[in-house]
């Protein structure tokens, strides 16, 4: 458990630097950990409970890669609005893999 509360409090103070997608993204990761804390205090493994945020958040990135993927498919990169459409997908890619590099 005190790995999980190393964890949220190394999110916390990330919070505090971050704004936009960035910021949602360690929210949605702290209130993950908040409840993976709980988890173990109500008697379960510490492995399980990361275990379930990591493949919650496994599961978030493969859906935005989907996304992102069926979008670069039918893009067409002489549009302003679809560029930054793709780069808005791109950057919330990098928002997921740098959570998952922390939660790690």
């Amino acid at each position: 458990m005190y790995d999980l509360q190393k964890q949220l409090l190394a999110v916390k103070s990330k919070q505090k630097s971050s704004s936009g997608i960035s910021q949602q993204h360690l929210q949605q990761l702290a209130a993950s950990l908040e409840r993976n804390i709980q988890l173990v205090k109500a008697g379960k493994d510490t492995r399980q409970a990361k275990f379930f945020s990591l493949h919650t958040m496994v599961k978030d990135s493969a859906g935005l890669l989907q996304e992102l993927e069926n979008k670069l498919r039918i893009a067409n990169l002489n549009n302003p609005e679809e560029i930054q459409e793709l780069r808005s997908l791109s950057y919330k890619l990098n928002s997921y893999q740098d959570n998952i590099k922390m939660f790690l």
